[in-house]
């Protein structure tokens, strides 16, 4: 709804908020009570008095609870306004129906004294005024629970951008390394092969990066040409074992892009010793809505020791911002063995 038809809606409801009551009462007064009334005008005093009372609450909406928001008033002095402002209802408008030698049942109120009035109409001005002041702070509460929606819906977007921005240079800056030490030993097809594998990777991430959901099928696309940019470092006397293992019963599954590339760009930097018995096993799992996924690699002495570094910090965030209590996360290191098992339940995409 547009902020303007809204606006629309807002003017109309208070239109029938003071029409249609009004003009209900004074047929119904007319009607019961047309015996007791001093003449057959004895509606125009209810119209002078319901005008006083629109004043008095539209004055309260528009400048004193506004005043009351923006601190110009505090909360005793806000109440204390108020009740003055009760008080001085109640003489004025005793002072109205005076003037004009008419009240709603002129004989009936007649007999009334002073003070009975008095309270009667301080009682109608107090109705109001706390009918306009609950008006104001329930506006004010929904007027704020939008504002902080919306915030909180913009800081969640930036807050992606900004974890995926800090993750993906990283990782670029990363393969151009390997490739250029790769093409200064070899000019051959492997170089190629490695660059036309980055290229892929490049436009995954140029297309890619501003979807909130894409196809499973382009993610591992991707993590594959990532694992195999990395084999290039290897030679096949190396003692380096890499798995890659997917299990699903649908081709259909919509994942946030870059959640995984993370813990594997991980993996490679810490498990990987060219002199020892080293190993990666990536495991990806969907069945219906539950995706798991686990990686496992050897921790190597040389390597220095892995933890919970800016990458994992960025997508253990990014994953709370996207998927809150509907993920578990749950990292270890025990025996030179780091394990990293994710839980996630997906929205449904068929």
């Amino acid at each position: 709804m547009t902020r303007q038809k809204s606006f629309y809606i807002e003017v109309v409801c208070h239109l029938l908020f003071w029409s249609v009551p009004t003009y209900f009462s004074i047929r119904y007064n007319i009607v019961s009570f047309g015996d007791k009334l001093s003449n057959e005008s004895a509606y125009v005093p209810f119209i002078a008095n319901t005008l006083y009372n629109i004043l008095l609450v539209y004055a309260n909406i528009f400048l004193i609870f506004p005043a009351y928001t923006k601190k110009r008033l505090n909360t005793i002095g806000y109440a204390l306004l108020l009740t003055t402002i009760v008080i001085i209802s109640a003489f004025a408008k005793y002072e109205i129906n005076n003037l004009s030698s008419l009240y709603y049942f002129s004989k009936c109120f007649m007999q009334l004294s002073f003070r009975e009035i008095i309270y009667y109409e301080a009682f109608i001005a107090g109705f109001f005024v706390i009918q306009s002041t609950l008006y104001c702070a329930v506006k004010e509460w929904i007027n704020n629970r939008v504002v902080n929606s919306k915030l909180q819906e913009e800081k969640l977007i930036l807050e992606l951008k900004y974890l995926k921005a800090q993750i993906n240079p990283h990782f670029l800056f990363n393969t151009l390394n390997n490739l250029y030490s790769i093409a200064l030993r070899n000019n051959d097809n492997e170089t190629a092969d490695g660059l036309t594998r980055l290229s892929t990777i490049m436009r995954y991430m140029l297309n890619d990066i501003n979807e909130n959901e894409i196809d499973m099928d382009k993610e591992i696309d991707y993590l594959r040409s990532y694992i195999e940019l990395q084999k290039l470092r290897f030679s096949s006397e190396d003692d380096i074992q890499i798995c890659f293992d997917i299990q699903r019963d649908s081709m259909f599954t919509k994942i946030p892009p870059f959640i995984f590339i993370v813990f594997i760009e991980n993996a490679f930097k810490y498990g990987i010793n060219l002199k020892k018995h080293s190993f990666i096993n990536i495991k990806f799992e969907v069945y219906g809505n539950l995706l798991r996924f686990n990686i496992k690699n050897s921790v190597n002495a040389r390597n220095d020791i892995q933890r919970q570094g800016v990458g994992l910090n960025n997508v253990t965030e990014r994953l709370r911002l996207l998927f809150g209590d509907a993920h578990k996360l749950n990292v270890s290191n025990e025996n030179n063995i780091f394990n990293v098992d994710l839980e996630i339940k997906l929205k449904r995409n068929t």
